[in-house]
């Protein structure tokens, strides 16, 4: 029995390679990560106007700086890398028009003898993208024009700096709210009324969207914290407007099968393949809340998602996409979550990042920083809860900062207390893990165990208790096969979440709705490469750009999918996902090249689905392990 702890994969001994092949192909491997990669974007020198590449009109005509004469485009552009256009095939249609690098499967020459788009009879393309927020309110954030009275209120409501104010019109009588057995004889105005712009107005100015509240940094300075400590820290006595339990959208996550939140490689098109493998739920890639409001266009493209992630899945179940963001002001989340609930139509579910443990990210109060600062969470999560209408709120935290000192267990008691969260998320390590060492499961059962008891008393709650539904609980850490997905829904939680088990191994939602283990073929793992890259076509596009951020992000995918090793070559019959195997003859030379730790293998399998890489093009992996040079075409 191999020991799980050891890191090294048992493998079969008539696969492991002979001493004299490991000294042959062992090459000296750098540690640690590139921190400066470089990311060259590949252009076409003589571009076409994407209006005229569709066949429509040209918007600024003379004033374009695009070519418009498509017959002299054509005659310099590139030959196409085939003949099937994906997107074509598909819909009928092809987004890319005359840029796509497969055209030719979808023009002709007309009667002049000029080249003209072709369409399928009833073509619609049937990939939409959601919460493509509005550039006008992207300019707006960037020069601080947007309206954001609402989120300043609020603010001032959390830091209790001012209290719910009924409006005579458009308002129902709420419950009275009682904070700490306290009743206030004053009626809540409900946050339905905070989702109309005419029913909150601010006695003074209007503020600017990137402005910070003064007083709401007073005393939210970085404290250290103790397990005692935690409920001696006195809640702030404030009355929320808050929903009704029946107008606040509730999300069963009992049994879910969660795809985390994974930075760079948590992609739509990654999301989607995780989503026709069996996964149902999906997070966006974790998005910082001070670019957000300051209009940064590349941050706003990080919450976008496509309609596919909120259908019915594979499983039944109908698929739901939540945004996570980090933030470490109170102002900064609620005037976030004000934009995304009014702008975004595609967030089932905002997810507030408390376990990040980056040092960038941490180093700005932000992600696990707030592990340390229990109030100026719970003051965040109160004020976005508040702002988001009825979208519902959870929280993604690890077990505390240092290794030795978890204080998670009773921070989840406050946060079940004190907000209306949907659900909380434990990764089950300390910031000062990051991801070494196994997960502490153990930790995570005394969690549920104490959510549980929590749930069970929600009846006994204050009348006028923001919590109005029970806080679901969902552990994560180490899932790398359905016994482990499943021995960690016998801790007690709602469901497990699986992280970069699923970039491993996308298909281990197959394998946990048929509770075995499923051995991938080399074939059939290309199968699933070439699906990743038609769903990265499909989104980025199939002209020459999209293709390059196709080819970008299937690199960095190829850094976790080529750690898979097949189940037949293992010893035991359950690997852990910290385990890598020694060097091993693989079972064909296809299966090898999956396997090969050389971002120069990794490009030279893109180039079976993308075509030739451009001389232009280079890659440097973010592991350094991977290769001594960058990678390029």
């Amino acid at each position: 029995m191999s020991d799980p702890h050891s890191g090294v994969a048992p493998i079969r001994e008539e696969f492991l390679a002979k001493p004299e092949q490991a000294e042959r192909k062992r090459k000296p491997k750098e540690r640690g990560q590139n921190k400066k990669r470089s990311k060259v974007s590949v252009r076409e020198e003589n571009a076409l106007c994407p209006a005229i590449s569709v066949g429509k009109e040209c918007p600024f005509q003379s004033n374009c700086k695009f070519g418009h004469d498509v017959e002299v485009y054509l005659s310099q552009k590139e030959p196409d890398l085939g003949e099937k256009c994906v997107n074509f095939e598909t819909y009928g249609i092809c987004p890319a028009g005359y840029k796509c690098r497969w055209l030719s499967g979808h023009v002709k020459l007309n009667e002049d003898g000029k080249h003209e788009l072709v369409e399928k009879p009833d073509s619609k393309f049937g990939l939409t993208m959601l919460n493509a927020v509005d550039k006008n309110v992207q300019k707006k954030l960037r020069t601080k024009q947007l309206d954001l009275s609402k989120a300043e209120r609020m603010i001032s409501i959390v830091l209790g700096e001012e209290k719910p104010k009924s409006n005579d019109q458009n308002i129902q009588e709420s419950p009275k709210q009682e904070v700490n057995g306290t009743r206030d004889q004053n009626q809540d105005q409900t946050l339905a009324d905070n989702n109309d712009p005419k029913a909150v107005k601010e006695d003074g100015p209007e503020s600017q969207a990137t402005e910070t509240p003064q007083k709401q940094d007073e005393g939210e300075g970085n404290h250290k914290v103790t397990t005692d400590g935690i409920h001696k820290q006195s809640r702030s006595d404030v009355l929320l407007p808050t929903l009704r339990p029946q107008e606040k959208r509730r999300i069963d996550w009992k049994g879910r099968k969660i795809l985390a939140p994974l930075t760079t490689v948590g992609n739509p098109p990654f999301r989607r393949l995780c989503g026709s493998l069996g996964a149902d739920t999906f997070y966006t890639e974790m998005a910082m809340c001070q670019p957000l409001m300051q209009g940064h266009q590349p941050e706003w493209a990080l919450v976008r998602g496509i309609n596919t992630e909120r259908e019915i899945m594979p499983s039944g179940r109908k698929g739901i996409l939540g945004i996570q963001l980090a933030c470490s002001k109170l102002w900064q989340g609620v005037k976030t979550a004000q934009v995304i609930a009014e702008n975004c139509d595609g967030a089932d579910f905002l997810d507030l990042n408390c376990g990040c443990p980056i040092d960038l990210v941490f180093r700005q109060g932000a992600g696990s920083s707030l592990l340390e600062s229990p109030s100026r969470l719970i003051r965040n999560l109160q004020g976005i809860d508040a702002i988001s209408g009825t979208i519902p709120t959870t929280v993604k935290l690890r077990t505390g900062n240092r290794e030795d000192h978890p204080v998670v267990n009773k921070l989840l008691s406050r946060i079940h207390q004190e907000t209306n969260t949907s659900a909380a998320v434990l990764h089950g390590r300390s910031r000062q893990q990051r991801y070494s060492k196994l997960a502490n499961w153990e930790y995570v059962k005394d969690c549920a165990s104490n959510i549980r008891k929590l749930n069970e008393g929600i009846e006994d709650l204050p009348e006028g208790s923001l919590r109005t539904q029970p806080l679901a609980f969902i552990g994560n850490g180490d899932c790398y096969s359905w016994e482990d997905w499943y021995e960690g829904m016998d801790t007690g939680v709602d469901t497990t979440m699986i992280a970069r088990g699923a970039l491993v191994k996308p298909w281990i939602f197959e394998e946990i709705d048929a509770r075995q283990y499923i051995d991938k073929s080399s074939t059939q793992r290309l199968e699933i490469l070439q699906e990743y890259c038609n769903n990265g076509l499909q989104y980025w596009g199939s002209d020459a750009q999209g293709i390059n951020t196709t080819r970008r992000f299937f690199l960095e995918f190829m850094s976790f999918f080529h750690r898979y090793t097949p189940i037949a070559l293992f010893e035991v019959a359950r690997p852990r996902l910290n385990q890598r195997p020694p060097l091993y003859n693989a079972r064909d030379e296809m299966e090898g090249m999956l396997a090969s730790t050389n971002v120069n293998d990794w490009l030279k399998l893109s180039e079976r689905f993308l075509g030739p890489t451009p001389s232009r093009f280079n890659f440097t992996p973010k592991h350094k392990s991977n290769s001594i040079e960058e990678a390029e075409g």
